[in-house]
């Protein structure tokens, strides 16, 4: 199984429908060409599930996404409350492990990220343009 990470849910449904096409619930399976007359549907499924499932290179896939953002490092006072006051903090402060934290509401597709993540044989990462990335195979 391949897990290809795509930076916005917008972005994930381009590459799904340009890899293999988007299979519907009601069997239809979305090409590139034809994303603007199956947009309701397309958004319906991808709010729904949080991925596309697809077949790439005779394997199957799975599309998933975030929204932006969805985490930071846990700071000290989310570690221990004592540490919401500085003066509290034993200096220099190293972790023993590093936490997540959540930022928003995104704890549905976060779990759905993991989960995809957890199987794979291939992944990849796919970010905007620019300086940072394209897609890339992530390690």
């Amino acid at each position: 199984m391949i897990a290809i990470y795509a930076e916005k849910p917008d972005m994930g449904t381009k590459i799904a429908a340009a890899l293999f096409g988007i299979p519907l619930e009601n069997g239809v399976v979305v090409t590139f060409s034809q994303l603007e007359k199956y947009e309701r549907q397309i958004k319906a499924q991808r709010t729904k599930n949080g991925y596309f499932k697809i077949r790439y290179q005779g394997q199957e896939a799975y599309v998933t996404w975030g929204y932006g953002h969805m985490c930071t490092l846990k700071e000290l006072p989310d570690i221990d409350i004592r540490y919401q006051n500085w003066k509290n903090i034993p200096l220099p402060y190293i972790p023993d492990h590093y936490e997540l934290k959540l930022l928003g509401n995104n704890t549905k597709q976060y779990n759905v990220i993991k989960n995809i993540f957890k199987r794979p044989r291939g992944r990849a990462a796919c970010a905007s343009a620019g300086w940072r990335s394209t897609a890339r195979p992530a390690r």
